[in-house]
């Protein structure tokens, strides 16, 4: 460095010798031209002229000017001579000086180089490295020294970070081109120790002014944190455009400055009718003192951590929402507005408003249901005793409030009279259920006692710590069958979930969670990674082929009923449900399977197949005559006893009134007895024949019976029949002990028959319910990153100057917001269609004309600007639900609108026809209409029949669901070009006759 310094003084000096020399030259020449010009005027004599500038004559004298033309010519030549010495002595000091400032100016562009930021290589005409700064050594892992001479591709080795192929060399194609150029994305450098950098760089050629290259210069640098950084940038703004919440922001004045996508979805107001305006247009009047507030905790530079209140939207619907507000500051830290994130709790609010209920009801249940119910504390002290409990403990519910549950409680056992341990202290040390042992007393507080079987639970959240228990008791004649109900529901818990399992579209297992253990026995380490048809038998192979090609095709399996193979061998009955997984760019990348074990619903169907005969099979053999009816008396059932008794046959018998076939009356008086089985629907309890009854067949004979009459009820449900037993009365010492097994298997047969499908039906609720929830969970958390996407791509299109002024890549963003886009409303028309398919929908009377004119009002693409809708005014008031109707006539009205010819102004016309109670409501256009071969499908899932329209394919499958939910169908009568007729069949709601 001191020898750098050292030598750019001397040169220093050097330039200013040389100037300095150059100015003493130019004088005397500038002198001696004037002398010489004088003399050769004759203004100056030759020995006036100064004595330095005299020509000096030596030798000859003879050569010495005589005459004055000699003198004038040979001061001439003086004269000419100085001129051109003049002339050698400047371009000596220009070369000079021009010398010494290249020289300084190459080591300024030197240290200038060397000390930039960027990557700098200099290369010469032919391409060869002349020169790296200390940057370009740095990331190349070549020194200055090294590189030298070297070709660049040798010491600049770049390749396409996606192709992995060489990249073209930038300086080849700046001398062959002349014009600066710059590097293609996605490139690699390639250092000499192979260690790989993404860069960007240009290029650009070294010339003389307007003339030839002579070189270029390679400016290069890391782009790593560049990208980094860019990312970053990109996933925050797609976090705000996509988010699942309303994102806006104010200012001070409560103004609206910015309105993201989620917010118009929220509050259906566009951007650009919302920025500007004060945010109170989303208020409630009753909460406009919230905007106060909000605006003086922002003016002290406090947020708004969650605020739970109700926010109007644009059609006046009022949403709960729970609204986050931060303050917004400038550069020198003031506040000058706010950013708002505005959650949708609707359904939060609507599941307290669930708990609510749910707490009611359960406090009704167990003060309305048949056992004895206590509930105690952590502490064992007792807080509820239910009606039932009273009566047995003889303690009222006031009474026993606080007391420990053995004072309430007392229980012995029945053969040693030895306390028997507290079951609530059981459970709560053992934080599980326990049950009463055998022979078990309960002494009331009278001293009554009563032997009991009992259950005891924990009270938990769920995954939660015990906060109480539950004690269940009741007479031991029940236990038994308490016991059974017990262990199956306990079954249920314990085994309640749904094995779910991911895979590739080769049909390789990529997940399995813990049900799947369950039911199938393999643990997750032995069976990811293996193909799905470990789990099939070989006879159902072909299946895999089939899920494969509808899931390329992005279609699901809703629900397919079949066999798999678990780890022993053993063959499950399954349904499974299928539906597609697709990767960020929307193609289809695998499958999620939900495999339910349906053995015992198979098991139950068989089981009830078999009940059913059996009970036919007995009410057919037994000796005694069985006529069973429905519950209003008429006969649904004659066995062959009853048959050869009444004379009638069982064809003739099924549905007449039980009296017109079952003839009786009093042998004695001859006056007609009460029908039994009218008695047994009025009572609801078993009644018999009085004596001496007489039973007159249909051809005239007497017979004189006995008989008994039995309700036919769901446990713990209303009377849905009777069954009546009777036979003829001489025998009956002989047939008493036949009538009653007969009824006691029966009565068996039909409990243990409701019981059954009572369970399979609450377990078949509670796995649609699974499902519906998983499936709400799915698309939520799908819906979520495919917003993030549409946001991150606008963003990218309008903040990012390198995106901005691109216009292939605005294209590119603008496909990505299109296509998140269109998989979220595939997303929400799914979700709307599973509502529609599994939500119960009351029925109610609901004004279709008003309901009509509401969607025009409300949705602008129906609006009359955008198209002709004409509504008949005799559109009738049927039965149904508004919600599910406005879905239905929504899409319908969307369709009708939207599938015309490009240019063509839609007209729509919507009348209605009444028939047997059934009104046929007609949605007629003149669009492109449906070709014949497609109508019979139009109503399926995902069916699109033209692609230059917009749409997922699922709207018409949601009409066709929520209309046949509410009863009625729906068909399509249509000619291409000439537009279609779709129709709806609903129930016509009667009439208020006190209107």
């Amino acid at each position: 460095m001191k020898g750098k310094l050292m030598r750019r003084s001397l040169k220093t000096q050097s330039l200013s010798v040389g100037k300095l020399r150059l100015s003493d030259l130019e004088k005397q020449e500038r002198q001696m031209a004037e002398h010489a010009s004088s003399l050769s005027e004759g203004k100056m004599t030759y020995a006036e002229a100064p004595q330095m500038h005299r020509p000096r004559l030596h030798g000859d004298s003879s050569l010495k000017p005589r005459t004055k033309a000699q003198r004038e010519e040979r001061l001439g030549a003086i004269h000419a001579t100085h001129l051109a010495r003049r002339r050698r002595v400047n371009e000596a000091a220009k070369r000079k000086y021009a010398e010494g400032e290249l020289v300084k100016a190459h080591d300024l562009l030197a240290a200038t180089v060397a000390s930039i930021g960027d990557a700098v290589i200099l290369t010469d005409e032919n391409g060869n490295v002349t020169f790296l700064n200390p940057e370009a050594e740095r990331l190349s892992g070549w020194k200055d020294s090294e590189a030298k001479g070297q070709t660049l591709p040798k010491v600049f080795h770049i390749l396409n970070e996606q192709t992995r192929q060489t990249a073209e060399n930038p300086v080849e194609k700046v001398l062959r081109t002349g014009k600066v150029a710059g590097m293609a994305n996605h490139t690699l450098l390639v250092s000499k120790d192979g260690v790989e950098t993404p860069i960007g760089d240009s290029t650009a050629p070294i010339r003389h002014a307007d003339g030839p290259l002579f070189g270029a210069v390679l400016v290069f640098r890391d782009v790593t944190a560049q990208r980094r950084a860019q990312e970053a940038a990109s996933r925050l703004a797609a976090i705000i455009e996509h988010s699942g919440d309303a994102i806006i922001t104010k200012n001070l004045n409560g103004v609206i400055q910015t309105w993201n996508p989620s917010a118009e979805r929220l509050f259906g107001y566009r951007a650009e009718e919302i920025v500007g305006k004060p945010v109170t247009v989303l208020f409630p009047p009753d909460r406009l003192k919230e905007e106060d507030y909000i605006i003086g905790l922002l003016r002290q530079g406090q947020p708004v951590e969650r605020l739970e209140t109700i926010r109007v939207a644009k059609d006046g619907k009022q949403i709960p929402v729970s609204v986050s507000v931060s303050p917004m500051k400038d550069a020198d830290g003031q506040v000058i507005g706010a950013a708002k994130i505005i959650h949708d709790i609707s359904d939060v609010v609507a599941a307290r408003e669930a708990l609510l209920r749910e707490k009611q009801l359960l406090a009704t249940t167990l003060s309305s249901i048949g056992d004895a119910v206590i509930v105690t504390d952590t502490n064992g002290g007792v807080t509820f005793l239910n009606a039932e409990a009273e009566r047995l403990t003889k303690w009222s519910n006031r009474e026993a409030a606080g007391q420990p549950l053995r004072t309430v409680f007392r229980i012995v056992n029945e053969e040693t009279r030895a306390l028997v341990e507290n079951p609530v202290e059981k459970v709560l040390r053992l934080g599980d259920i326990v049950r009463l042992a055998n022979h078990t007393v309960l002494i009331a507080k009278d001293g009554t006692e009563m032997p009991i079987g009992d259950s005891a639970a924990p009270i938990r959240e769920p995954d939660g710590p015990v906060f109480g228990v539950v004690l269940v008791f009741r007479d031991v004649t029940e236990q038994h069958k308490t016991q059974q109900a017990i262990a199956r529901l306990a079954a249920i818990v314990e085994h309640s979930g749904d094995a779910m399992v991911t895979k590739n579209l080769d049909g390789v297992i990529q997940s399995w969670n813990s049900s799947a253990e369950r039911l199938f026995g393999y643990d997750a380490e032995e069976i990811v990674g293996k193909h799905v048809t470990l789990l099939f038998p070989p006879d159902r192979l072909n299946e895999e082929d089939h899920i494969i090609n509808r899931l390329r095709q992005g279609q699901p399996i809703e629900r397919l009923e079949t066999i798999r193979l678990a780890k022993d061998g053993r063959k499950i009955p399954v349904a499974v449900s299928i539906s597609p997984l697709k990767n960020a760019d929307g193609e289809i990348v695998g499958a999620s399977k939900i495999l339910h074990d349906i053995s015992e619903v198979v098991a139950a169907r068989e089981a009830l197949e078999r009940e059913k005969e059996l009970l036919a099979t007995t009410l057919a053999s037994i000796g005694d005559a069985v006529i069973v009816t429905d519950e209003e008396g008429r006969i649904t059932y004659v066995n062959a006893e009853a048959e050869r008794l009444t004379k009638w046959s069982s064809g003739d018998a099924h549905g007449q009134a039980l009296p017109k076939v079952f003839c009786i009356v009093n042998e004695e008086t001859r006056a007609p007895v009460e029908n039994p089985v009218e008695k047994v629907l009025r009572l609801g309890g078993v009644a018999g024949l009085a004596d001496h009854t007489i039973l007159i067949a249909k051809d005239g004979a007497e017979t004189p019976i006995d008989d008994s009459a039995a309700p036919i009820r769901r446990p713990g449900g209303p009377l849905f029949g009777a069954v009546l037993v009777f036979r003829d009365f001489t025998e009956r010492k002989k047939a008493e002990e036949i009538l009653r097994d007969a009824q006691q298997k029966l009565s068996q047969h039909a409990a243990e028959l409701e019981e059954t499908v009572a369970e399979r039906t609450a377990k078949l609720k509670e796995t649609v319910n699974d499902l519906e929830s998983f499936s709400y969970s799915i698309a939520h958390d799908m819906r979520a990153p495919l917003r993030a996407m549409g946001m991150f791509a606008r963003l990218l299109k309008d903040k990012v100057p390198a995106i901005s002024t691109s216009p292939e890549a605005r294209v590119y963003c603008e496909k990505i917001v299109i296509g998140a886009a269109r998989l979220d409303n595939l997303i929400n028309d799914a979700l709307n269609f599973t509502k529609a398919a599994l939500k119960e929908s009351p029925l109610q009377q609901v004004d279709l004309l008003k309901l009509v004119h509401g969607l025009l009002d409300t949705y602008p693409n129906l609006q009359s600007g955008t198209a002709d809708i004409q509504i008949e005014e005799n559109l009738p008031i049927v039965l149904g639900n508004e919600s599910l109707l406005t879905q239905c006539f929504s899409n319908l009205l969307g369709n009708a609108v939207k599938f015309v010819a490009p240019g063509v102004h839609p007209k729509v016309r919507v009348r209605s026809e009444i028939k047997d109670g059934f009104a046929r409501i007609w949605v007629e256009d003149k669009g492109i209409g449906i070709p014949k071969h497609a109508q019979s499908r139009v109503f399926a899932m995902f069916q699109k029949l033209d692609d230059r329209y917009e749409g997922t394919g699922i709207g018409l499958a949601i009409v066709r669901k929520v209309v046949e939910r509410m009863g009625g169908i729906v068909g399509v009568e249509s000619e291409p070009d000439q537009g279609s007729r779709f129709w709806v069949d609903l129930r016509v709601a009667p009439k208020n006759e006190n209107a």
